[in-house]
């Protein structure tokens, strides 16, 4: 480096000296003896200036001409909490950096040039990087305060909490923050944003796939979130003005699920019960509000309420809310009405129980009960048992039964007066035991295209109802009997034949024992040898042989079996 150097000063001071022996330039550029080491000459704003213009470039002048070096593209303009997008030229011994959007008032900034972002013609950077400070002018409004910056892109969002309340400013018609947020259950999630009065302002909420989901400019979005899933907040403008002094706020909060399966215990009189189902664990501490006829009539921790004087005639209907001091209230749950009938003393009819399979089956069979019906106080609930030791049990859905064998189930409806219809009952039957395997089987005759067989009867717990024939894995047919003829057969075909049971669930036996029987074959015709066209005899498979006799004019006289 040095001896290039001082190649370059010795071939200019043998040119400059040729030049002044005829003509001496005007100074329009830096002179050739200022080459060397580059240097910052001057700079406006002032390093550590103070009042500057919130839309001023900055500008550097060199101690010679500058080119863009290698690290141009990192000369940066940065407050203590947003990095400034600019553009920087250079023209001369000038470099230009101008912001692409105003400076925020009352900001302290520093523009920082790596020693190689710039250098002179002959090559020669800074020594080191250079610096320099300044700071804003005071605007009449406060200072903007964009907390959370740099947060102008997905990826530079912001980890916000749920729950949180978060402030924050537009300082200018460009900006745009964008902060992220992860659930931790599947739940509704409510986010709302409060701008400043005359302000408008777009919040939108994008997955983690880049979807938005949801955006609008005054409305809460309020949406179900997945579990341990990521979600982008983006809090913009509507067009480039909106900006301004006064702070926004956002906060991102669950929202509870609703009370489930609201219902009536018993109501009887002038009093009822009522209860619901609690809610997930993770909602933590929970309180219940009940609602009478949409007024707020009582809270409790528990899941049952006693309800008692209540009015004769008057018909009232019951919602539950939940709450826990940190997510947002529930929507109600489903509704209840309660309606007193002090008079009515009339049970409900019997209910009805369904059955998915009524005879014997071998599947598991669901069981429906089908309500009674109630024209004076209506139908408070159906209760069912299974057996006649078992315990009664609100009926709320299906039942399904397993067990095997023939189970009773009982059924009853009570009114909303305490009435209790007569027990309604049916009968379940499942058998998955199969019938034993047949035995015995025989066959009875054998012919071209048919056999005949016989077999002895087997037992089952609940019958048998049915035979069926195999020719190996191939069903062939089927019998309520104990013997079958098969048609159609094959001549001269051996078949392999065995039979299983079935009974009335359907279940198959094993097979019995293989039976190999073969039809017989064609039988042979033999004409007379004299040529005369006339059948002399047929002979068949089991040696039997019928002969043919005529007379001399060629006329059939006999058919018999020659022994």
């Amino acid at each position: 480096m040095q001896k290039k150097y001082a190649t370059n000063r010795f071939m200019l001071f043998i040119a400059l000296l040729a030049l002044l022996s005829t003509y001496v330039p005007p100074i329009v550029n830096v002179l050739a003896e200022d080459l060397g080491q580059l240097q910052v000459e001057d700079a406006n704003p002032a390093n550590s200036a103070s009042d500057v213009s919130i839309t001023q470039s900055v500008y550097l002048s060199f101690n010679a001409n500058v080119q863009p070096g290698i690290s141009f593209s990192l000369i940066t303009l940065a407050s203590d909490y947003q990095t400034v997008a600019v553009t920087a030229s250079v023209y001369a011994n000038q470099l230009t950096i101008t912001p692409l959007q105003p400076l925020n008032y009352s900001t302290s900034y520093s523009l920082t040039l790596p020693a190689d972002s710039v250098q002179n013609l002959d090559g020669y950077y800074m020594e080191s990087t250079y610096t320099l400070q300044f700071t804003t002018e005071d605007s009449l409004a406060p200072p903007l305060i964009d907390t959370f910056e740099p947060n102008d892109t997905p990826n530079l969002a912001y980890d916000a909490a749920i729950g949180v309340e978060y402030t924050s400013y537009l300082s200018n018609g460009l900006d745009i923050d964008f902060y992220r947020i992860q659930t931790d259950r599947d739940a509704v999630l409510n986010i709302n944003l409060t701008v400043p009065e005359e302000s408008y302002y777009q919040l939108a909420v994008f997955s983690s796939s880049e979807d938005i989901i949801a955006s609008g400019t005054s409305q809460p979005i309020t949406f179900l979130a997945a579990a341990e899933e990521n979600y982008w907040i983006r809090v913009s403008g509507i067009d480039i003005n909106d900006y301004g002094s006064e702070p926004y706020t956002w906060i991102a909060r669950y929202v509870l699920d609703a009370p489930q399966n609201l219902r009536a215990l018993s109501h009887s009189g002038a009093s009822a019960e009522i209860a619901w189902d609690s809610l997930n664990e993770h909602w933590g501490s929970v309180t219940y509000h009940v609602y009478q006829d949409d007024q707020f009539l009582i809270s409790t921790s528990g899941t049952t309420l006693q309800l008692s004087n209540l009015i004769g005639g008057a018909t009232v209907q019951y919602t539950v809310k939940a709450s826990n001091g940190t997510d947002l209230d529930s929507p109600a749950s489903n509704a209840i009405s309660l309606t007193l009938f002090g008079d009515d003393v009339t049970p409900p009819t019997m209910p009805t129980i369904a059955l998915s399979e009524s005879d014997w089956t071998n599947q598991d069979v669901e069981v429906t009960i089908i309500s009674g019906e109630d024209s004076y106080s209506g139908v408070l609930k159906d209760e069912y048992r299974i057996g006649s030791d078992g315990e009664w049990t609100v009926y709320s859905e299906p039942i399904i039964i397993h067990t095997e064998g023939m189970t009773t189930i009982y059924a009853r409806t009570f009114d909303n007066a305490g009435n209790i219809s007569q027990e309604a009952e049916n009968i379940v039957r499942i058998d998955r035991t199969a019938p034993a395997a047949p035995s015995r089987l025989i066959k009875t005759n054998v012919g071209l295209t048919t056999i005949e067989i016989t077999w002895a009867e087997t037992s089952d717990d609940v019958g048998v109802v049915n035979y069926r024939i195999y020719n190996e894995d191939l069903l062939l047919g089927e019998t309520s009997g104990r013997q079958a003829t098969l048609t159609h057969l094959t001549p001269a075909s051996m078949y392999h034949l065995s039979i299983r049971a079935v009974d009335a669930a359907g279940n198959e036996s094993l097979p019995s024992h293989e039976l190999m029987v073969t039809t017989y074959q064609q039988p042979v015709y033999h004409y007379d040898p004299l040529d005369t066209g006339r059948l002399d005899r047929i002979q068949y498979e089991d040696g039997t042989i019928i002969k043919f006799d005529y007379d001399a004019n060629g006329n059939l006289t006999q058919t018999y079996i020659l022994p």
